[in-house]
């Protein structure tokens, strides 16, 4: 078994591996029915993973994957804790499992702000600087102006 990295990511033999918990980015956790809400909506487009399935389809990915060197990494990403199991929404990733650029630059930007949990939503929450549509309708298509939401959400937060 490979080293991992410190930050998480993957290991040095090519496995995948995941990011480690951050318990402070997981101390926010929303009621049943905001989690109801979250896999309804999550499943209404590519559907939402746990742990074990998300490294299985990077297992699967990796394999069809021409050998490049670069290693899989699912980090930063959206992903949300629920009763000690961690849930990866699938609209992120692209067929080779990795995090697509544009949802990376979004975490990115809430990350140091707000929960996982908080992301999560944040995705699927009409938002007032995308003309009330949800981010994740918008990520793909004009990422630019989700980013720029996700920056002015996150001066108003800040202050």
């Amino acid at each position: 078994m490979g080293a991992e990295r410190k930050n998480g990511g993957s290991r040095f033999d090519g496995q995948p591996t995941l990011p480690p918990e951050n318990p402070r980015r997981n101390a926010i956790v929303g009621s049943d029915a905001q989690l109801a809400h979250l896999f309804d909506t999550y499943r209404l487009g590519e559907g939402i993973v746990d742990r074990e399935e998300l490294l299985r389809r990077m297992t699967i990915a990796a394999r069809h994957m021409a050998p490049r060197g670069d290693l899989l990494d699912a980090g930063p990403s959206v992903s949300f804790f629920w009763r000690g199991v961690q849930w990866w929404p699938l609209f992120q990733f692209d067929g080779n499992m990795k995090v697509r650029l544009e949802v990376v630059r979004v975490v990115q930007e809430l990350t140091d702000i707000v929960s996982d949990w908080e992301i999560a939503s944040w995705f699927l929450t009409p938002n007032t600087w995308l003309d009330d549509l949800m981010p994740i309708s918008r990520v793909f298509k004009d990422s630019k102006a989700v980013l720029q939401a996700a920056r002015a959400d996150r001066f108003i937060a800040v202050g």
